[in-house]
């Protein structure tokens, strides 16, 4: 009796079998489309944030002359600490934007955040572009998974 039991579990109607693994498919696909959407949201913030961020440091910092005090070199770049003068004294800190190949002791210009001297870029990038050209390329992405997710749902409740 239980082999018999074991041969009709495999008769499936197949019609129907069909019909849930479209279902499954739709599903499988609703999901990646909102997993799609909330990443893209999520990254899309974080670079608006950041271009905001570089933008208000473009317009509203200080900018002055900095000294290179230290280099750490490494095959993917180099770490480069600067010093400089603030209204509130001196400040030693890290140079995300200072170009490889710097020596000790070499004079950039730099612009720095008032209330937060510690946040240095070099004076004359444009950081924000870079982001916000960032942002677009997210948003396109988005856009075009989205479209291709949609176009794959209708083709599928086509047929």
């Amino acid at each position: 009796m239980s082999s018999r039991r074991r041969d009709a579990s495999l008769l499936i109607d197949q019609p129907k079998l069909a019909a849930m693994t479209k279902l499954d498919r739709r599903q499988q696909l609703i999901s990646a489309l909102i997993g799609l959407s909330v990443v893209s949201f999520c990254m899309c913030a974080a670079t608006a944030y950041n271009g905001v961020k570089a933008l208000d440091l473009a317009k509203t910092g200080h900018t002055t002359e900095a000294t290179v005090v230290q280099i750490d070199r490494y095959p993917r770049g180099d770490i480069v600490t600067i010093t400089f003068d603030t209204a509130d004294g001196p400040i030693t800190t890290k140079c995300d934007q200072c170009p490889d190949g710097m020596s000790f002791g070499q004079h950039l210009t730099v612009r720095y955040d008032p209330d937060y001297p510690a946040t240095v870029e070099r004076a004359g990038s444009n950081s924000y572009r870079g982001l916000m050209v960032f942002m677009a390329f997210l948003l396109v992405a988005a856009l075009t998974g989205t479209a291709v997710v949609g176009w794959r749902l209708s083709r599928q409740r086509r047929s």
